[in-house]
């Protein structure tokens, strides 16, 4: 498929505005006068009460995962040869034939790893069953948030956490086996069918993000109905004093706990590159990807019993704390892939030119993974915005960041200043992919260039 890096863009978008405001759209589009049961009045059905239900609680939370499933399928049939495909073919294997037992046993790895994606933070997903489920969804992660924080029953809380982290254990178990066979680029094949699925899953993703938008431009003081044209709720964000505070707090914090994980997380990496023991090497990573697949709702009230024992009050260096603790994983598993690619020889090289071990270490080794320290650092600083459960947990003092405020108003109802907030932030977001988008595909075009010059000399 042509412009494979954009559409992965416009599936990997909508990821990163935040999943409170995605479950706050739902709000609107599964109440009673909401756009689905406007859907179903079309086939003279309804009303029907979609909101608070298993339905609702389920459909959203799967609308959440659908990029962290497709992600790892795409890069596991990415690898597969075509070779392998058209053999199959020329020896008049039909296309249900081909898929059966030689696409998906080949794209199996994929699939398990996007089970392990989406399994395990699903279990964090309190937050959904008292916006969507209305509380009559009950999960092992409300259940935890219910007795830490409602109760106070952290005996019985601690008690759920275990049985969620052994439920964790048996998926990373369940879903580890590795393939022995890794293959060539994904078969480029163009099927109606295809292109049909992927236009209605990208209307999917879409849907709640511009409905939010619809209606911020609404004069109307909920998303039932369109009324006038206003811009009356973007002046009312740019004057909301406290709620601009929250935004640059946030901003603070993920700058600060992205930057320090950064550096951590990048010396972290490079002394497991430079174990010499394999069992050592090994154990080390594995406990470092424990907590990169630990469920938010776990570390969250892991750390509120942590602080709590330490007596650390709970305020802006709490969450910094919390938040630099599960960013350092993200940039050690970022890093690493860069350290294993490097070429060994250009250390050896610099000392023997005479370089000392900080000359080595500030103009070879640094520069020479830099892109996956930047990779690190944006993919640290991504979780820490976007970051809900474990900040609800380590908060307090009158501090708040934007997605526990955003949890708060959602929780009292419509508040289209809400829409107008997201809308800034879908905007925001918007232009960060497009200058991405724009600078890669710049260097590809450069790099493919290079090559062909190259060839015609």
């Amino acid at each position: 498929m042509k412009n494979q890096q954009l559409w992965l863009l416009l599936i990997i978008l909508p990821t990163w505005i935040n999943l409170l405001l995605k479950a706050y759209a739902f709000i609107g589009i599964l109440g009673s006068n909401g756009l689905a049961n406007k859907f179903l009045h079309l086939f003279g059905i309804g009303p029907v009460n979609i909101l608070f239900t298993d339905f609702a609680f389920i459909f959203v939370a799967t609308y959440i995962e659908i990029p962290f499933m497709i992600l790892p399928i795409f890069n596991a049939i990415k690898e597969i040869n075509p070779a392998v495909i058209q053999a199959s073919e020329d020896l008049g294997a039909s296309r249900w034939q081909t898929f059966r037992y030689v696409l998906w046993p080949l794209s199996r790895p994929g699939v398990e790893s996007g089970v392990q994606a989406i399994f395990i933070p699903s279990l964090s997903l309190f937050m959904l069953t008292r916006l969507i489920g209305g509380n009559r969804v009950i999960t092992l992660g409300t259940a935890i948030e219910e007795y830490f924080m409602t109760t106070m029953n952290w005996n019985m809380g601690a008690t759920i956490g275990v049985i969620l982290i052994v439920l964790m254990v048996l998926v990373m178990l369940l879903t580890s086996k590795k393939s022995e066979e890794k293959e060539g680029r994904l078969m480029r094949r163009r099927h109606l069918i295809a292109r049909i699925y992927l236009s209605l899953t990208l209307v999917l993703l879409y849907v709640p993000i511009f409905y939010l938008i619809y209606f911020s431009f609404s004069s109307g003081e909920n998303m039932n109905k369109f009324e006038h044209f206003t811009w009356a709720h973007y002046q009312t964000l740019f004057q909301d004093n406290r709620l601009l505070a929250i935004f640059l707090e946030t901003i603070l914090l993920a700058l600060l706990s992205s930057l320090i994980a950064t550096v951590i997380g990048t010396l972290g990496a490079i002394a497991i590159n430079g174990m010499k023991k394999e069992v050592h090497k090994k154990t080390t990573l594995a406990l470092n990807n424990v907590l990169m697949v630990s469920p938010d709702v776990i570390i969250g009230a892991s750390f509120l019993i942590f602080f709590t024992a330490l007596g650390i009050g709970l305020n802006f260096g709490s969450v910094l704390l919390s938040h630099i603790a599960f960013s350092i994983p993200i940039v050690v598993l970022m890093v690493l892939p860069r350290l294993n690619e490097m070429d060994m020889s250009l250390i050896d090289a610099a000392r023997d030119l005479g370089a000392n071990s900080w000359q080595v270490f500030s103009n070879v080794l640094i520069p020479t993974i830099m892109p996956g320290i930047f990779s690190g650092m944006f993919m640290a600083l991504t979780y820490s915005l976007d970051d809900f459960a474990v900040t609800f947990f380590v908060t307090g003092n009158g501090f708040s960041t934007l997605s526990v405020e955003i949890y708060s108003r959602a929780r009292q109802g419509i508040d289209l200043e809400v829409n107008a907030l997201s809308t800034v932030m879908f905007l925001f977001v918007l232009l960060l992919v497009g200058i991405y988008y724009f600078i890669t595909t710049k260097k590809n075009r450069r790099k493919n260039h290079r090559v062909i010059g190259g060839l015609v000399k």
